[in-house]
């Protein structure tokens, strides 16, 4: 398995019921996007050109995407995009309300989540691995969107075989994450 596949039967290990896909699927998205709007407000001038922190941080992201998996990191280009759109959107609202809509989308969408696993009766991947959980979960949602699409399904089937392994192996013989 790749290294990316390792992280999918982590994360999909916690993300079992559709309803908590689901409710990641929205979520995510709502959080990277309260997320980037803070960034949105910072410009950084560079000789002929003109960027933002949440730029530089879309960048990063994508970057990351494309090391881990170069196929789900096309679809992040869309989602990365979308999230984009709009934190430099809410940032050209006075920053007072900016950062409201920020504190919004961002908690918001971790209350969905939150209620999500409550529902599934599974600990959030953050509470195990918080910088991967937060680094690559919109990732996992173009997986996700992916596997809905019946896309790169060699891959899915990898993963599953492997989370149905782990579910079935007794607890104290399973392998660490990662």
């Amino acid at each position: 398995m790749t290294r990316w596949e390792k992280m999918m039967v982590f994360y999909g290990s916690h993300h079992r019921s559709p309803l908590n896909v689901a409710a990641h699927v929205v979520g995510v998205p709502i959080i990277l996007t309260g997320a980037l709007i803070p960034l949105a407000l910072i410009e950084v001038g560079l000789p002929g050109l003109r960027l933002t922190g949440a730029w530089i941080a879309a960048i990063a992201l994508g970057e990351t995407y494309f090391k881990l998996d170069r196929g789900f990191a096309y679809g992040s280009v869309v989602l990365l995009g979308g999230a984009l759109a709009g934190a430099h959107s809410a940032a050209a609202l006075p920053p007072s309300r900016a950062l409201a809509i920020a504190a919004w989308c961002f908690f918001g969408g971790y209350v969905l989540q939150f209620i999500a696993h409550g529902v599934e009766g599974k600990r959030p991947a953050l509470f195990e691995n918080a910088l991967m959980a937060q680094v690559t979960a919109p990732l996992f949602v173009v997986a996700e969107i992916y596997k809905l699409l019946g896309l790169r399904r060699d891959v899915f089937e990898r993963v599953e075989s492997e989370i149905r392994r782990r579910e079935s192996a007794p607890a104290d013989s399973a392998p660490a994450a990662g």
